[in-house]
């Protein structure tokens, strides 16, 4: 196994935020290929496969934190598979047989499709159900974007059939807590989605506290007798 870790991105930074996984666990991947995003508090860098083979072992999913040297996932070097097959047999027919079942899983009748951790997340505290979320992904997968897109209409539904003053409230969580809301009666609903703050955006306010801590702050008072204008205003004012 091949370890992946977090690579030294700057001399500052010790930290960083998994922006997001392009690959599954499970997935080939080629060398030199984006593995994953990574999120610091200056920039977003992708980090590459040192070497083609599975994804294994992830260790830190979407929107954790890790330090710069933690092992995030593992490579198991090998070569790609024919169509896209995952290890699983002792000969050639064997792998193509699994990957056959692997492309065909989506569209078999009863088989749940591949759901990305996000996504799944999303759907649990929703109460969505795989049938109920329309697959973009490649090869048949729910990425995050398709639950917040199911989401959003099964609330404009729920909305709709009761004139618009539904109000949804998702079950707590430490990581994503979402709330529909409606103004008022008439008025659509929206959607509020609280996560934690990205690395920059840590970064932006706390200087922006730093500046309005540190800032020279200066207030000027002028003062100006008025009296003399008032005399000449009440004098020529006919």
């Amino acid at each position: 196994m091949i370890e992946v870790k977090v690579p030294s991105v700057g001399e500052s930074i010790s930290e960083v935020q998994i922006g997001q996984w392009f690959k599954a666990e499970g997935d080939w991947v080629a060398a030199d290929e984006n593995l994953v995003d990574l999120e610091t508090e200056k920039a977003s860098v992708q980090v590459p496969a040192p070497e083609s083979g599975f994804v294994r072992n992830i260790r830190k999913q979407n929107e954790e934190f890790a330090m710069v040297d933690d092992v995030i996932c593992e490579i198991e070097p090998a070569e790609q598979p024919a169509g896209g097959s995952q290890p699983g047999g002792n000969d050639g027919s064997s792998s193509a047989a699994a990957g056959k079942e692997t492309e065909e899983q989506p569209q078999t009748a009863g088989a749940e499709p591949r759901i990305m951790p996000a996504a799944r997340r999303i759907m649990e505290e929703r109460g969505l159900q795989p049938a109920e979320v329309k697959a973009t992904g490649p090869g048949g997968r729910i990425l995050k974007e398709d639950a917040l897109a199911a989401a959003n209409r099964a609330t404009s539904a729920l909305a709709a059939s009761k004139g618009g003053a539904a109000q949804l409230q998702a079950p707590a969580s430490s990581t994503l807590s979402s709330t529909v809301t409606s103004d008022s009666g008439d008025g659509p609903s929206r959607m509020e989605e609280v996560k934690p703050l990205s690395m920059i955006r840590r970064t932006i306010a706390a200087r922006l506290v730093e500046a309005q801590q540190t800032a020279a702050l200066l207030t000027t008072f002028n003062e100006v007798n008025m009296q003399p204008i008032m005399s000449l205003r009440k004098k020529y004012r006919d």
